[in-house]
């Protein structure tokens, strides 16, 4: 791809993602626009597929912005996502991956199909790597690079594509199973959902994905809709497991202060109404009251706590949600028996009363930088300058005219700001000095009490000379305040 065309007066190249034969990806920034941007280089072919994307209101789809062909190829310029990746999540924070958490992001991805399939478009690719999830946990899919428009007059499809160890067997044209449509989806969706749950998973979405991972098509669920209807009754029977155990737990407490309030009376009566009986006589102890009362005939307590108990439930369970996981149970009025002789309230101790703080805001924000996914340590507790380890295989790393070792095309950078200040950050430049260079961009507000993550390109700028020196600095200045930099004042090669 021919970058100088498309890099001029619109569009700012900041970084490279993919370069090869077949693919052209960048990260862009839009100065009309004043945004980050994705552009990517895709065949003719796909821009009907493309327009279809641009014309969805998907909230889990990135927008289009611009289509344009140029030599042959179309331009798509899209919204860039700013998260993580499914596959990144697993690789660096597994420990978030529970049932739970899997099983929002299972459903997201199912209500991002369903508008999808309406108008025909099968993603084919819905592998960790192509989900994104947000820092506000919403979930976006990524590269419509192999995705295609359903055809019904098509027995097959025209080109067999997919990833490896996630593909439908339709998608690499076995077994003669007709071309690729919404089950192809689903099958892919359940493989990757399975190995993000574990091969010994045995939950309750098991049975689920086995049937959404099953080689024949037909005996898959056959549509999103019917996928989405099998999740929501199995997190109803989850639900109500969970309730019969809140029930008994329920009556347990019941039932256990009904006993200590029989004993307690018992333990209080004077010992001369509980004496040992003459000898040759039936033992009659003198009844109380509620004894006088009670029926032969054993029947469930009555009263406002059983009424109580009964109705919030049966209330409660006319109506479940659909996620077993966020729901509430019913306030049930459940007051232990009087218990005699507690002390009077003047007798208690007074409870301390605690005394709200007011706010504390730093002195100035906070900034750190996340190398190949992994925070990058602080020089000290108190300050921001750290250092970058670089091992001795820098040798192998690829060098400039100049001999100057540039950092790998692998390399990602990431500056997270916590803006927690009084002040709002306005407008703010972001300026990077590499070793001989220096490159700047805008970001948007970050205002006071919010955090902002920007990618900071690194790859294929100069890390260090050909004398193994070098220098990496990022200083973020807004439109008004001083700079605030995050220095990193020597690149250290570890011997």
């Amino acid at each position: 791809m021919d970058s100088d065309k498309f890099f001029g007066d619109m569009y700012d190249l900041v970084d490279v993602i993919k370069d090869t034969d077949r693919s052209f990806v960048a990260l862009v920034y839009d100065k009309n626009a004043k945004r980050l941007c994705v552009m990517k280089e895709r065949n003719p072919q796909s821009l009907s597929l493309y327009k279809i994307l641009r014309e969805q209101d998907n909230p889990n789809v990135p927008k289009i912005f611009r289509l344009f062909e140029s030599d042959g190829k179309l331009i798509v310029v899209e919204e860039h996502i700013d998260g993580q990746t499914l596959s990144e999540l697993a690789e660096y924070r597994p420990e978030i991956l529970t049932e739970k958490f899997i099983g929002n992001i299972f459903m997201q991805i199912c209500d991002a199909l369903v508008p999808l399939h309406k108008v025909d478009v099968i993603h084919r690719d819905l592998t960790p790597s192509n989900i994104m999830l947000t820092k506000e946990n919403v979930v976006k899919l990524i590269d419509f690079g192999i995705a295609r428009i359903f055809k019904a007059d098509s027995s097959n499809d025209t080109e067999f594509l997919g990833t490896r160890g996630y593909a439908a067997p339709e998608q690499l044209g076995v077994f003669e199973l007709g071309q690729t449509d919404e089950r192809t989806d689903i099958f892919i969706l359940g493989t990757t959902i399975k190995n993000l749950l574990g091969k010994d998973y045995r939950g309750r979405l098991a049975k689920i994905l086995n049937r959404c991972t099953d080689l024949n098509p037909a005996a898959r669920y056959q549509s999103v809709p019917d996928l989405i209807d099998a999740i929501n009754r199995a997190n109803k029977l989850h639900m109500l497991k969970r309730i019969g155990l809140t029930a008994a737990t329920v009556c347990a407490i019941f039932l256990t202060t009904q006993f200590v309030n029989f004993k307690s009376a018992v333990d209080e009566m004077p010992p001369e109404k509980i004496s040992s009986p003459p000898a040759n006589r039936e033992t009659t102890l003198p009844k109380s009251d509620d004894e006088e009362n009670f029926s032969s005939d054993i029947a469930p307590p009555k009263g406002d706590l059983n009424s109580d108990v009964t109705n919030s439930l049966i209330d409660f369970t006319k109506n479940l949600p659909s996620d077993a996981d966020n729901f509430e149970l019913p306030d049930i009025n459940v007051t232990p028996a009087p218990v005699q002789n507690r002390p009077s309230q003047s007798q208690r101790q007074t409870q301390p009363q605690l005394q709200s703080r007011p706010v504390e805001f730093a002195e100035r924000p906070k900034l750190s930088l996340y190398l190949n996914g992994k925070l990058n340590p602080n020089r000290s507790e108190h300050s921001t300058a750290g250092e970058i380890l670089i091992s001795d295989d820098y040798t192998l790393w690829q060098r400039n005219d100049k001999g100057d070792y540039l950092f790998p095309a692998n390399w990602t950078a990431r500056l997270h700001i916590e803006n927690f200040t009084a002040k709002d950050l306005l407008n703010p430049t972001v300026t990077v000095s590499f070793a001989r260079e220096k490159i700047s961009f805008d970001i948007p507000t970050v205002k006071s009490g919010q955090t902002f993550d920007v990618d900071i390109p690194v790859a294929g700028h100069a890390a260090l000379k050909s004398n193994s020196h070098g220098k990496f600095s990022i200083h973020l200045k807004p439109s008004s305040g001083e700079k605030i930099p995050l220095l990193v004042r020597d690149l250290e090669v570890a011997k």
